[in-house]
């Protein structure tokens, strides 16, 4: 009899239970894999050295947010092909790691899924490249590391 697993517990009650009575300070967060067949939420993983005289550069996320938000929005609405993506409004969902040195944010889209490892690629190649192209000054604020098979990726818990 196959079982179906949530993470590293035999099934979604167990995780619930462990889940509800997980101690971390007030913050509840997880690291997920990402696997390469598998569907995602759309993802970044932004990272600014502070300080820094950057425009977007903040420890306030929501500030951050907005800034990103209206990147995202030029970028997509730049490209026909991707012309579905702008469409729908993007639902954000924000992990904080910063601190003084470092602004370091996990940004979620929970209203944007891709297929598969090679959907969410191919969108995360586009944007980077027409970062580099075409606004030069934001270039770097995105760790593409995350873009690659099997990956673990911190979320919200």
């Amino acid at each position: 009899v196959s079982q179906s697993r949530y993470g590293l517990e035999p099934d979604l009650d167990t995780f619930i239970q462990k889940y509800n009575n997980f101690e971390y300070g007030n913050i509840k967060f997880f690291y997920e894999m990402i696997q390469t067949n598998e569907p995602r939420f759309e993802y970044y993983d932004c990272d600014i050295e502070l300080p820094s005289t950057a425009i977007y550069a903040s420890t306030n996320p929501e500030y951050f947010l907005q800034y990103f938000e209206s990147l995202r929005n030029r970028f997509i609405r730049n490209n026909q092909a991707l012309k579905q993506f702008y469409d729908a409004k993007p639902v954000w969902r924000i992990t904080d790691a910063s601190n003084e040195k470092k602004m370091s944010l996990h940004i979620i889209n929970i209203n944007n899924v891709f297929i598969d490892f090679d959907e969410n690629k191919n969108f995360s190649d586009l944007f980077i490249d027409y970062i580099d192209t075409f606004e030069p000054e934001h270039k770097g604020i995105f760790d593409v590391s995350v873009y690659s098979r099997n990956r673990l990726f911190r979320c919200i818990g």
